[in-house]
C-alpha cells in the first residue's frame, strides 16, 4: 500500500469556495425546511398567516422549486465530510483528536454564548420580540448541534478504527473498492439499513458518515474520477435533479388522487400539500455531493485569502444560523404567499435571506477569532 500514498497537501482555494458553497446551500434548505414547509403544510401556521393558497388539490410547478431545494441540505453535509475525509482519511493524513476535540468545544462553546447574547439583545430591542424564539446557554448540550457531534463521531472512528486500516500494507485497491462498495449497498438496501438501525436510533447514519468519509480517502489515493470530465458530472447533476421534479410530481400526483378516494367518507376532508424530503444515505444526496467535489476541484483559482478565509468560517456559520431563534425570524415572512404571486421575487428574497444569514455567521466568526487572541494574550501575560 505503501507506494499508493499521497503525499499531503495544502487545502486550495477552491476547496474553500466549494465549503462556502456547500454552506449556502445548508442556510437556505434551512430557511425552506424550517419555514416555507412549515408554512406550507401546518395547518395552524396556515391558519394564522391566511396562506393556504396551495391547499387544494392541484399540482403547483411553483413548489417544484421547493422540491429542488430540500436535498441541499443532506448533500452539503455529505460535501463536508467528504472534504474532510479527502484530506485526512483512508490512511492519507494523521487525524488530530485532540485539535478536532478543542476545536469543536471552543467554537460550539462561542457560538451558544453568541446567540444567547445576541437573542436576548434582539428581543430587548423589541424587534418583533412576541414573536421570536430566545436562545439559552443549553443549546450548547442540545441535539440542535447535532452535525457536532455527528462529524466528531465519524472522526473518532476513523482516526481509532478506519485510519489503521485502510493504512496497512495489505489493504489494495480492489480492497477498498470492494468495501465502498458493499457498505454502500448496505445503506442503500431499505431492509438491510433498517436492520443497522435496529442496533442504535441513528446508526445508519453515522455510517453513511464514516462510508462519505473513506470515499473521501479513497479518491485522495486512487483518483477515481481522474478521467471523467466536468461536463459528465454537470449533467449527472441537471439528471439527479430531473429525476427529483419526476418523484416529486408522482408523490404529488399520489396524494391527490388518495385525497379524491378520501373525499367519499369523509366530505369534509381538507388538503394539504406535501414535499419530497431526502435523507442523509440517499443516492441522490450522495450522487450530488460527489459531483459537486469534483466538479469544484476542477475550477482552476489561484490562492485566495478572502476564499480561503470565509471557507474557514463555515462551520462556525452553520453553529450560528441553526437554531430556533434564525428560525423565528425566517417565520416573520410571509413565504407562502409570495410564492404563490411571485415566484421570482421568492427566489430572490431566498437568496437574499440565506446571503445575510451566511454574514451574520461570518461576523460571529470574527468575534470569535477576535476574543480568541484577546484571551491568548492575557493568558500569557499571567503565565
Amino acid at each position: 500500500m505503501t507506494e499508493n500514498k499521497i503525499p499531503r497537501k495544502m487545502r486550495s482555494s477552491n476547496i474553500e469556495l466549494l465549503r462556502v458553497f456547500a454552506m449556502l446551500m445548508i442556510a437556505c434548505y434551512h430557511i425552506v425546511f424550517h419555514c416555507v414547509v412549515v408554512q406550507l403544510t401546518d395547518t395552524t401556521s396556515i391558519v394564522e398567516m391566511e396562506n393556504g393558497w396551495f391547499n387544494h388539490p392541484y399540482f403547483y410547478k411553483r413548489i417544484q422549486i421547493i422540491n429542488l431545494i430540500l436535498p441541499f441540505g443532506n448533500t452539503a453535509n455529505n460535501v463536508f465530510v467528504l472534504i474532510a475525509g479527502f484530506f485526512t482519511g483512508g490512511g492519507n493524513g494523521k487525524i488530530d483528536l485532540y485539535k478536532i476535540s478543542k476545536k469543536l468545544i471552543a467554537w460550539t462553546a462561542a457560538a451558544s454564548v453568541f446567540l444567547a447574547l445576541g437573542s436576548m439583545g434582539v428581543y430587548l430591542s423589541g424587534w418583533n420580540s412576541s414573536r421570536l424564539d430566545l436562545i439559552g446557554l443549553n443549546i450548547f448540550n442540545s441535539s440542535v448541534y447535532w452535525f457536532v457531534g455527528y462529524y466528531f463521531l465519524i472522526v473518532l472512528f476513523c482516526a481509532l478504527v478506519l485510519d489503521k486500516w485502510f493504512g496497512a500494507e495489505s489493504m489494495t485497491r480492489e480492497k477498498y473498492r470492494m468495501i465502498l462498495v458493499v457498505a454502500f449497498a448496505l445503506l442503500e438496501l431499505g431492509w438491510a439499513r433498517g436492520s443497522i438501525n435496529g442496533f442504535g436510533g441513528n446508526l445508519a447514519t453515522v455510517l453513511t458518515g464514516i462510508w462519505v468519509f473513506s470515499l473521501g480517502g479513497y479518491i485522495r489515493r486512487y483518483e477515481p474520477f481522474k478521467k471523467v470530465s466536468v461536463i459528465a458530472f454537470v449533467a449527472a447533476v441537471i439528471l439527479v435533479n430531473i429525476c427529483i421534479l419526476i418523484t416529486a410530481y408522482n408523490g404529488t400526483m399520489t396524494k391527490i388522487n388518495q385525497y379524491q378516494d378520501s373525499l367519499v367518507s369523509i366530505p369534509d376532508a381538507k388538503y394539504i400539500q406535501g414535499t419530497v424530503t431526502w435523507e442523509i444515505w440517499s443516492f441522490v444526496c450522495i450522487i450530488l455531493a460527489i459531483c459537486l467535489f469534483e466538479i469544484f476541484r476542477r475550477i482552476p483559482i489561484p490562492n485566495n485569502r478572502v476564499i480561503n478565509f470565509l471557507g474557514a468560517s463555515t462551520f462556525f456559520v452553520y453553529l450560528m444560523h441553526d437554531n430556533d431563534f434564525f428560525y423565528s425570524v425566517w417565520d416573520l415572512k410571509d413565504w407562502i404567499t409570495l410564492l404563490y404571486n411571485h415566484p421570482y421575487e421568492f427566489m430572490f428574497d431566498l437568496i437574499k435571506w440565506t446571503l445575510c444569514t451566511f454574514w451574520i455567521g461570518v461576523l460571529g466568526y470574527v468575534a470569535f477569532l477576535v476574543l480568541s487572541k484577546i484571551f491568548q494574550k492575557m493568558r500569557k501575560r499571567y503565565e
